[in-house]
């Protein structure tokens, strides 16, 4: 665990999404198909396709590649009570769209919080986390994802934050009387 994370060619990584893979399906058809007929406008268009998504696997993982992470300190929740972590992204290059932030592990569907940072700025994105029992928890892994341009490569990075929160037991409900 680390107080800031800053995300670097060895900590980040990207895989195709179905999206992508379907993409790479159909240029292996298109390429199938020039070759079987001879066809130069069939090479051109295959290559070209091919050429724009290697540039946007390149641009998918630049958009996380310099981005800075810090944690803002951690208020104390109840059980069953949302713990709010605050993320700031800070951004030293051009402008970072889609980026999406969560929490690990999350047994069911995770919540994504997506933002977009301008150039050379910051961004404070909320992320929530239930705790299921009371006491001095760490913080909770983050993860930290994109697939912008053109959602054919996912690229992620998971972060564990050095930090600390207390969960305090669930208030009664009603209140006894005084």
């Amino acid at each position: 665990p680390v107080d800031q994370w800053t995300l670097g060619q060895r900590t980040i990584y990207i895989v195709p999404t179905r999206a992508g893979l379907a993409f790479g399906v159909t240029l292996l058809i298109l390429l199938l198909g020039s070759i079987n007929y001879q066809l130069n406008l069939g090479y051109a268009l295959t290559f070209l396709l091919a050429g724009s998504a290697l540039a946007s696997m390149h641009m998918t993982h630049g958009s996380l590649r310099g981005l800075t992470l810090h944690l803002r300190p951690t208020a104390a929740c109840h059980v069953g009570g949302a713990a709010l972590l605050e993320v700031v992204a800070t951004n030293a290059g051009a402008a970072r769209h889609g980026l999406g932030f969560s929490v690990l592990p999350d047994h069911v569907q995770p919540t994504i919080a997506w933002t977009e940072i301008a150039a050379r700025a910051q961004s404070v994105v909320t992320v929530s986390h239930e705790f299921s029992h009371r006491g001095h928890h760490a913080l909770p892994a983050l993860q930290v994802e994109s697939r912008f341009p053109f959602g054919l490569f996912r690229a992620w990075s998971v972060w564990r934050p050095a930090g600390r929160v207390w969960v305090y037991p669930q208030p009664e409900s009603p209140a006894p009387p005084l």
